[in-house]
């Protein structure tokens, strides 16, 4: 509160963070000024709450062949609200209806691996996030597409010519690979 009454002895203190410790101090003011600030009081912590924002940061990728790894950016202590926080991950296969869901129960964790023989190459999933404590869950993230691990590239480029332009330099020229047949993300070509 900014301003408290002379005779006042309690104030109500809003919008703190959950599941957070907190000192006090009471400066005593006039219209002279503000006098020094008392001793701080002890610490007292606010009590839990579900968590309020979700995880930030969803991304992934990369892996071995059959895996999806999903990445995301660790909640800060500020955001957990209590104990027993964790993640639960809800993802599938984009253009399928049901939803798997896995539950990552450390709030340092950072990333989960889900394996299955069935995952193609390059496969893109629809992917969500939300945290979760003893009180509760929190609020789900926006859905973000992330691609299972890549395989190297099945086929050629066909077509392949060269044509001599100086004593030194020929010109190569290929027909490229189209994009449904690539297995990742098409990088660039290698000409030996």
């Amino acid at each position: 509160p900014v301003n408290i009454e002379g005779n006042a002895e309690t104030a109500q203190v809003v919008n703190l963070i959950p599941w957070m410790d907190y000192e006090f101090r009471v400066l005593a003011s006039n219209i002279l000024g503000v006098g020094e600030p008392s001793l701080p009081s002890s610490k007292i912590r606010t009590k839990e709450a579900a968590p309020t924002v979700a995880p930030s940061g969803l991304s992934g990728g990369g892996g071995a062949p059959n895996e999806l790894i999903i990445n995301w950016t660790p909640m800060l202590r500020d955001y957990q609200n209590g104990d027993g926080f964790g993640y639960i991950l809800s993802f599938r296969k984009k253009g399928t209806e049901g939803w798997l869901a896995a539950r990552v129960p450390r709030a340092e964790s950072l990333h989960y691996v889900y394996h299955n023989e069935s995952i193609g190459p390059y496969t893109p999933f629809e992917v969500k996030i939300r945290a979760y404590n003893r009180k509760g869950e929190g609020p789900e993230s926006l859905t973000a597409i992330v691609y299972s691990a890549e395989e190297e590239p099945k086929v050629a480029p066909f077509r392949v010519l060269a044509k001599a332009v100086l004593s030194s330099e020929m010109d190569v020229s290929w027909e490229p690979v189209e994009q449904g047949d690539m297995t990742g993300v098409l990088l660039g070509y290698e000409v030996r």
